[in-house]
């Protein structure tokens, strides 16, 4: 059966094709609300189901739901929920503040204003009566500061005092009437602005110094003074904050206006207001605003009184410094300064009283609970005020100290240790305390460009030698120089900074290390050497004798024949320079030939090399360097052997050549001499 061909017509097209026109179709709004409405009007239709057939309402409620969570047809409730559920937005709205007027309103509905509401209108309703309140006896600073609260009064639209509470305040004899202006003042203002209430802390501050010069202030009204604020008063402030920075500010002007009224007249300020102030300042409620009056105190206090302070009170408020301490941050330059004024406060005690200081709070950062950030940042900040005191403290005892304080566990970070370590050089001399000031104060982007700023500091000071030995010894004592140092070697390096490090340097397996270290990194001129040959005599003796190491490698450390660019400018110094390097060439021969590690091979080629690199710079071979090849001969001889033939026509060639034919043949005589006497002395023994 022949198969059917397939056919070549054109497929039809279908009967729902729509002839489409290449000119648009104009829409009028009209059309499109008809079209809306007949389509509305035809769903709602098509919606509604007869009531035989419905399964109820949680069975509907179900298949709505089901049908909304897969998205497939949208639908609509048919029945209410049951209850409606109240859910937060999701983002936080912005309100705006409440004004003036209606905290007021506030405050007057609160229940002591509505209280105080209903009592005046009862007083004022009665028939109108005195009050007889009767005088109460002296109060204390306790009694000041149990204030009632103050009552609104609607009509004037300001605070008022209460009639007792202010008779009660009067009574006192004692009582500064400053700190009475104070506290009425700050109670009587409609809106506690944080410029009015310093502007009244001002005010009282300017009254109580000249209260204090003209000896007016007694130590009850004194101990009165140092706590300004009651209850009462401290509630109208914005935030405990405020309360405390307005009382520090009170405390710090009668201090000082007892040092001036003091300086001027030492009759004027008594010793026992002196302790008074001391004792408010290091009682058992210490706080950090107290450890800066401590430090201010201490400068200030009279010597005589100096050993009246409490030990117990300066423990306390030095455990209370070193942990507001340690809740800070010590990136900032304040942080610093403020562990070195509490140094400093510290050193003005004498020094039986700090040995003990010291003992006492090693024990109690021991007693910090580990491991946690708190327990090492506390004892970080011990370490830091310990820091700035070490004057009288080798760089020995100064690691011993900060093992003690840091413990074998913890280990100081980069930052912390280039801390420490400016504390330490500000300490000893090395460092000018303002320029300490600038180093704590720049921004750098990171930690390596703090210690390169540190090595370009001590470069600039007039104690360098001391600065570097010192940065050196307590790197190495506590085990972190690799880790401080080695990032110094990344480009662009200091060259002068790292060659500054290698002199100040005692250790010559340290200096070879860092030198391993720059030598690693990309440079545009390889064959330049990475530091200048001056910085490595004190440690060629070391390397040369020392087995561990090959000596090969002082050659490539020294890089003698290196000249530096425009130096033959200046023939006297490029003479010197020669001349130096000649006297170590010299010098390094000699080592060789001491070095007891190497054998006579060895210290041939090495001397040959010492002699290669002073006709390079000299063209002539020293006489020194001659002799230390005749010591190498003669050590054969001495073994009762004849001398290797080479190596005598090699030094017989260098002394023809350096001091003629005639010094030759006469030394050849002497070998020759000599080994006539060593065959004599054989037939001699056999």
């Amino acid at each position: 059966m022949p198969t059917r061909p397939p056919a070549s017509c054109r497929p039809t097209p279908s009967r729902r094709a729509v002839h489409v026109s290449s000119f648009g179709a104009w829409i009028t709004e009209a059309m499109l609300v008809q079209a809306i409405d007949q389509y509305l009007r035809c769903s709602s239709g098509g919606a509604c189901r007869r009531i035989n057939s419905h399964a109820g309402p949680l069975e509907s409620r179900r298949r709505a739901a089901k049908r909304r969570m897969t998205g497939l047809m949208p639908t609509s409730q048919p029945f209410p929920t049951l209850w409606q559920y109240d859910v937060g937005p999701r983002t936080p709205k912005w309100e705006a503040p409440t004004s003036p007027e209606r905290r007021r309103q506030k405050r007057e509905l609160s229940r002591p204003g509505f209280v105080n509401k209903i009592v005046g209108w009862l007083d004022s309703s009665g028939p109108a009566r005195e009050s007889t309140i009767e005088p109460l006896a002296l109060p204390l600073q306790s009694d000041s500061t149990q204030t009632k609260a103050p009552a609104w009064d609607s009509t004037l639209g300001s605070v008022t005092l209460q009639q007792p509470t202010v008779q009660k305040v009067a009574a006192s004899p004692d009582f500064p009437e400053e700190i009475l202006s104070l506290r009425t003042g700050i109670l009587n203002l409609e809106l506690a602005d944080y410029d009015d209430l310093f502007t009244l802390g001002k005010n009282c501050m300017a009254s109580l110094r000249k209260s204090i010069v003209l000896g007016a202030l007694s130590v009850e009204g004194l101990k009165i003074a140092l706590d300004p604020l009651d209850e009462p008063s401290k509630d109208r402030f914005p935030n405990v904050d405020v309360a405390n920075k307005m009382c520090a500010m009170i405390r710090r002007g009668i201090l000082h206006a007892m040092s001036d009224a003091w300086r001027n007249d030492p009759a004027a300020v008594p010793g026992t207001l002196w302790l008074a102030f001391t004792e408010s300042i290091l009682s058992d409620k210490s706080h950090w605003q107290d450890a800066q009056l401590f430090w201010r105190l201490m400068d200030v206090l009279p010597a005589a009184l100096k050993d009246a302070v409490s030990f117990q009170h300066v423990q306390k408020i030095s455990c209370a410094f070193v942990f507001a301490q340690a809740n800070r941050h010590n990136v900032f330059a304040h942080w610093g300064a403020r562990a070195a004024r509490f140094s400093q406060a510290l050193q003005n005690l004498d020094q039986e009283m700090r040995n003990e200081l010291d003992g006492r709070m090693e024990k109690f950062v021991e007693k910090q609970s580990r491991p946690s950030k708190i327990a090492d940042r506390v004892r970080f900040s011990w370490l830091t005020v310990k820091a700035y005191g070490s004057a009288d403290l080798t760089t020995r005892d100064f690691v011993a100290t900060y093992y003690r304080c840091t413990g074998p566990e913890y280990r100081l970070g980069s930052m912390q240790r280039w801390q420490v370590l400016v504390a330490r050089l500000a300490a000893i001399g090395a460092l000018d305390p303002k320029i300490c000031e600038g180093l704590l104060s720049r921004d750098c982007t990171s930690v390596r460009e703090r210690w390169s700023q540190l090595l370009e500091t001590i470069m600039q000071s007039d104690a360098r030698d001391a600065g570097f030995r010192e940065l050196c010894a307590f790197l190495t004592g506590i085990g972190e120089f690799a880790a401080s140092v080695r990032p110094l070697t990344f480009p662009p390096a200091a060259s002068d900074a790292l060659a500054a490090v290698v002199s100040a340097l005692d250790d010559h397996k340290q200096a070879l290390e860092l030198f391993y270290w720059a030598d690693r990194k990309p440079r545009r001129n390889p064959w330049m050497p990475v530091l200048p040959w001056s910085v490595w005599p004190k440690h060629v003796e070391k390397i040369i004798k020392d087995p561990a190491l090959d000596p090969a490698i002082i050659w490539q450390v020294l890089k003698l024949t290196y000249v530096r660019p425009g130096l033959k400018d200046d023939e006297e110094a490029f003479e010197e320079e020669t001349r130096a390097k000649s006297r170590l060439l010299d010098q390094m021969g000699l080592w060789f030939v001491e070095a007891d590690h190497l054998s006579d091979r060895q210290v041939l080629r090495s001397i040959q090399r010492c002699i290669n690199q002073q006709r390079a710079l000299t063209k002539a071979v020293s006489p020194k360097s001659l002799a230390h090849v005749l010591q190498v001969l003669c050590r054969d001889l001495e073994k009762g052997q004849h001398g290797r033939p080479a190596r005598v026509m090699w030094l017989l060639g260098m002394v023809a050549q350096n001091q003629g034919q005639q010094q030759a043949e006469q030394t050849a005589l002497a070998i020759e001499g000599w080994q006539d006497a060593m065959d004599k002395s054989c037939l001699r023994t056999h």
